[in-house]
């Protein structure tokens, strides 16, 4: 992956796309294509920053999953720091996207 201050704008560009394509079109219908050509750049440029489709949704999810724990902790409603509680987070999370 890149590092600076650049490589961490074009990271979070390709994230924030990613994000719309997968919520609008589902896990299967979003093309690493579609992605690339909205954040105007080269299908390379991807593989410098996520291994995989699957390697940004996982990404994706995993981002998902720390915001929404620390909101929950934030509000004191249950420790979430067991395994079995972070696994349902991100369960959640992906049949959220694969509903659009």
């Amino acid at each position: 992956m890149k590092k600076g201050i650049k490589g961490t704008e074009t990271k979070n560009k390709l994230l924030h796309i990613a994000i719309h394509e997968f919520a609008s079109m589902g896990f299967e219908n979003t093309k690493v294509d579609t992605i690339v050509r909205e954040a105007n750049l080269t299908k390379p440029s991807f593989y410098l920053y996520f291994m995989s489709k699957q390697g940004i949704f996982d990404e994706i999810v995993n981002i998902c999953t720390i915001k929404l724990e620390t909101e929950v902790k934030k509000i004191g409603l249950t420790k979430l720091n067991n395994t079995l509680n972070k696994e349902r987070i991100k369960n959640v999370l992906e049949d959220f996207f694969n509903l659009f």
